[in-house]
């Protein structure tokens, strides 16, 4: 984990797509692809109730302003308050949420590694299906998971964030399994969307 952008994690109400879809995409493109469950920006104002607040804090404000210029005192705590909840909705992509728990739980057996969310199809992948190794960064921050591992194989693949619950063990997995696997990309951590390639099997 890096130590120098922690993330909450935070998943709403969008369908995540599995790892065959991202696996594409990563071949397809060169550059780090906008995951479907990771594609929301801060700036933009894509949260419905946040959307709301907004709007009516917007309005709020148009209205106190009126009153202030038509001499009425009241239009002071109108624009005051609801200019405060519109910095609210502004900034709150970027306020910590100490209170949130990662939903991710990532399962080793054996045999595969699998990792498992309430709102996500259950991704998995042999031990001896592993082709590749990813270390998958994006510009997300704050409201959603921005460090991923991705266990690519020739017909699919696993990913899960790095702060998801059972990852500590992958650590002891990477060492035996995997040798050569190139820890300097983790170390190193990331706010940008960038992937690197840590492990590959070979040839």
């Amino acid at each position: 984990m890096r130590a120098t952008h922690p993330v909450p994690c935070r998943k709403w109400f969008l369908l995540v797509p599995s790892a065959s879809f991202r696996i594409q995409k990563l071949r397809l493109i060169s550059k780090l692809p906008r995951l479907q469950f990771l594609d929301m920006e801060k700036v933009k104002v894509s949260d419905p109730m946040r959307l709301f607040t907004f709007v009516v804090s917007t309005i709020f404000i148009a209205i106190g302003v009126s009153a202030i210029a038509s001499g009425n005192s009241d239009g002071w705590l109108i624009a005051g308050f609801f200019g405060l909840c519109l910095l609210v909705a502004i900034f709150e992509p970027w306020f910590s949420k100490p209170w949130a728990t990662c939903e991710y739980r990532l399962v080793m057996t054996n045999d595969e590694i699998a990792c498992e969310h309430p709102r996500r199809q259950r991704e998995s992948i042999r031990w001896e299906d592993v082709n590749r190794i990813w270390y998958v960064t994006t510009s997300d921050g704050q409201r959603l998971p921005d460090e991923w591992l991705l266990l690519e194989g020739e017909h699919g693949g696993c990913s899960f964030p790095t702060e998801a619950i059972g990852f500590r063990g992958i650590w002891d997995e990477l060492k035996e399994r995997f040798a050569g696997f190139d820890y300097e990309p983790i170390i190193r951590g990331g706010t940008n969307d960038a992937k690197h390639l840590c492990w590959e099997r070979q040839q």
